[in-house]
């Protein structure tokens, strides 16, 4: 799962969970309850990457490192030498992308361009950028109006009005009065600025005796005192951020409720006044109801938050009245936010930084090694020289299956136990493949099998001989992909039935390979095309003659894995961009698969090295700097 949609699954356990505590045992505390909302908008604006011990997300994202041992250096070097004659740099440009083997038949500029669109702005980043765009035009718009109203009504306040402000100030905490302003439009009470703390009182709302006048100015104080305004600010910025949650919006109006109650308490509590007298004020208010507004995103006495529920607190002799926020409520935000606001996975028992890339497991003269692509160093586990006698091999689901002779083996790539399967009737062997988590074979007779993964059964599909001519194949979804001479086919491979895909022009293809649902071939002359797999049409991606070289590819992931003579390289199939990794030290690939989420070779060793195979493991990637994401919707191909 993406670090978005996890970051949004746990803001919702959050905003459930703090609703449940608050239900169980907050009901007649709301500064403990306003904590624990903040906890809520805490957590949304938590970058996704954070890792901290104390979390409880990130234990139960924890993982265990790939190497405790120290890891060697390695270089990694970014550009293929062996091209410097072979690709000149005039060749990337759109109007040369044209190619021998598929003449006439080229993806236009303007269609790559909008593909690359897709790809680098997801549809899902468009519709959020533009809802929280609105949104904070919205608000924008009616703050500035409202505060716009505000400015052009305002009036010479009474001097005793002024002196109760000054005065009210000192008795709530207050080391100065913040600027007040006196209005006759219908706004407020309220207060209002994070730099420049102001409150707003309307000349309507004065028209009340002495005391009911006083509770509305220290409420609005209290306001100030608390830092609300700024509390208020952080809150609208995480329902910006999640406009789309209608969790967030209820926390919203939950918070605001809560924040208007710790008011209420503190107001009371340093005055020192009746309650009753303080509900009194409240009520004055609430006759304005039709004639007062409020400002989005300004904290105050509103009408429409003068409920019944919050009267009936304000009176309740049995809840305790606070001055100012307890310290209790202040520790339990900072535990909550400790306990649930950190959100990526830690890396257990390491010594070391973990690696933001890949880990790749190799094993080398018949040793099990693990490598990683950061750095290329090396550390080795398991058992050698296992895979010595491989004919053919595949990965299918997270096993290896293997051919060696007659005998069909399964391989755990993560422990290197296997076992052999079913009877010994493989000897005739060409091509074993995998598609939607199922084995198939074909046979040196062309007949294709589905193989059974639990006892190597095997059940024939489809005519005989129907796949004599095939010369490279690989499995897409639920659907196998050929090659016979220069004419691609798409086999159905449950029912063994087949249709042939647009023009012949595959003669050239010396590897084909899957990647996320979606085909790609490497040809003789280097060039890497994406093949539509509706109609057989292609597209040339990257730079000609690009991969040349290539002795084995494979798709892992979002990425396809090559070597070239002794080195292994990452390309971007998308965008046709590659990288270097590790060391010279996959001379004797033998085989490239792809294992469930990660990348296996097994090499076979020259006869002086006692013919020992070698497997290596490349772990899909923990931190992903660059990720890629599938075009969506996926465009013909032209």
């Amino acid at each position: 799962m993406s670090l978005i949609l996890t970051h949004i699954l746990q803001v919702t356990v959050v905003v459930l969970l703090v609703a449940g505590v608050i239900r169980l045992g907050c009901r007649n505390r709301p500064h403990l309850a306003h904590a624990l909302w903040m906890l809520v908008f805490i957590k949304c604006l938590t970058p996704p990457i954070m890792s901290y011990p104390t979390s409880i997300f990130s234990w139960l994202g924890a993982t265990k490192p790939f190497s405790t041992a120290k890891l060697e250096g390695a270089s990694e070097g970014k550009d293929r030498e062996h091209l410097a004659a072979l690709v000149p740099m005039k060749d990337a440009h759109p109007e040369n992308l044209d190619s021998p083997s598929r003449s006439g038949v080229v993806a236009s500029q303007e269609v790559s361009s909008t593909t690359d669109l897709f790809e680098t702005v997801p549809l899902l980043a468009i519709v959020w950028a533009a809802g929280a765009l609105l949104l904070v035009v919205l608000i924008r718009r009616r703050r500035k109006l409202g505060l716009r109203a505000i400015r052009n009504s305002s009036l010479s306040p009474d001097p005793h009005l002024v002196r109760l402000v000054e005065d009210i100030s000192r008795r709530v905490g207050l080391s100065r009065p913040p600027h007040f302003s006196y209005i006759d439009a219908p706004y407020g009470p309220m207060a209002h600025g994070v730099f420049r703390p102001t409150i707003v009182i309307p000349k309507r709302a004065t028209r009340q005796d002495e005391s009911g006048l006083e509770a509305i100015l220290a409420h609005e104080l209290t306001h100030i005192r608390r830092g609300d305004p700024l509390v208020c600010t952080f809150q609208i910025i995480a329902q910006v951020v999640f406009w789309f949650h209608p969790l967030i919006w209820w926390a919203g109006r939950l918070a605001t409720r809560e924040r208007e109650r710790c008011c209420d308490e503190e107001t009371v509590s340093n005055l020192g006044c009746p309650r009753s007298q303080y509900a009194q004020a409240l009520i004055n208010v609430l006759k304005l109801r039709q004639t007062l507004n409020p400002v989005v995103a300004l904290p105050g006495v509103r009408p429409v938050e003068v409920t019944a529920k919050r009267l009936e607190h304000v009176m309740n002799p049995q809840n305790l009245l606070h001055r100012r926020s307890p310290l209790t409520c202040q520790l339990a935000l900072l535990i909550g936010a400790l306990l649930l606001c950190p959100a990526q996975g830690l890396v257990l028992g390491a010594s070391d930084p973990p690696p933001s890339l890949e880990e790749v497991s190799v094993v080398s003269n018949g040793s099990l090694i693990q490598v990683s692509l950061e750095t290329g160093g090396k550390t080795p586990v398991g058992k050698p020289g296992d895979w010595r006698k491989t004919d053919h091999a595949v990965g299918c689901g997270e096993m290896i299956y293997s051919t060696e002779g007659r005998d069909l083996y399964a391989t755990d790539p993560q422990t290197g136990r296997w076992q052999r399967l079913g009877e010994r009737e493989f000897a005739g062997t060409r091509f074993l493949i995998s598609a939607a988590d199922q084995l198939f074979m074909i046979d040196d007779q062309g007949n294709l099998y589905h193989v059974s993964r639990e006892n190597g059964n095997l059940e024939q599909k489809g005519p005989d001989g129907g796949w004599t001519k095939t010369d490279h194949v690989v499995g897409v979804k639920d659907r196998i992909y050929s090659v016979e001479g220069a004419i691609l086919y798409e086999t159905n491979p449950q029912e063994g039935t087949w249709r042939k895909l647009g023009s012949p022009a595959f003669e050239q293809t010396s590897f084909m390979v899957s990647v996320q649902d979606r085909l790609y071939t490497i040809e003789s002359d280097g060039n890497l095309y994406h093949i539509n797999t509706d109609n057989g049409e292609w597209q040339r991606l990257g730079p000609k003659g690009g991969w040349i070289s290539t002795d084995h590819a494979v798709g892992v992931g979002e990425r396809i894995y090559s070597t070239e003579q002794s080195v292994l390289y990452e390309t971007d199939p998308k965008k046709g961009d590659w990288r270097r990794l590790g060391n010279n030290d996959f001379q004797e690939t033998g085989f490239l698969l792809s294992v469930g989420t990660k990348l296996t070779l097994i090499t076979k060793e020259n006869a002086s090295d006692d013919d020992r195979g070698v497997l290596l493991e490349i772990y899909q990637r923990l931190v992903d700097p660059d990720p890629i994401t599938s075009p969506t919707p996926r465009k013909e191909i032209r």
